[in-house]
C-alpha cells in the first residue's frame, strides 16, 4: 500500500507521542512577511522532518514515501549529524525508526560495558 510522505510522518509522530519520546517537527514551510513577499525557511536546507533526543542521544528521521528518494543537501546533512555522533534514518515506515533506536539502545550498552569496567572487589 502507496502513502504519501504526510501520512507516514503522521504516523510516525503519532508513535513517537505514544513513546513519550523528546522529539520536534521541522516546519520548512515559507513564511510570508507583511508586505505580502516570501520569506525564506529558517530552517537550514537537508535538514531532517523530525529530530530529537533518545536516550541521550541526537536522532533525526527523514521521512520519505516508498518511491521518495534523499536529496545531495539531506544526505550531507545526515552524514555531518553522523560525524558529530548523531543518528539519522530515512524512514518509509515506523519499523525504520525501530531499527534506529535499537542501533543507539545497543550503541550505548556496548560503550557503557566498555567505558565502565565492573568495579574490584576490596580484599
Amino acid at each position: 500500500m502507496k502513502h504519501p510522505e504526510a501520512a507516514i510522518q503522521k504516523h510516525i509522530v503519532f508513535m513517537l507521542e505514544a513513546k513519550h519520546f523528546c522529539f520536534s517537527v521541522t516546519n520548512a514551510d515559507r513564511s510570508w512577511g507583511q508586505d505580502g513577499r516570501p520569506r525564506p525557511s529558517k530552517v537550514r536546507r537537508g535538514w531532517p522532518d523530525i529530530t530529537g533526543v533518545f536516550r541521550g542521544r541526537f536522532f533525526g528521521i527523514e521521512v520519505k514515501s516508498a518511491k521518495g528518494k534523499v536529496s545531495e543537501l539531506q544526505e550531507e546533512c545526515h552524514k555531518k549529524i553522523a560525524a558529530n555522533h548523531g543518528y539519522v534514518c530515512v524512514a518509509k515506515c515506523w519499523e525504520d525508526c525501530v531499527v534506529m533506536f535499537r542501533k543507539i539502545q545497543l550503541d550505548i550498552e556496548i560503550r557503557d560495558s566498555w567505558d565502565d569496567p565492573a568495579p574490584r572487589r576490596s580484599r
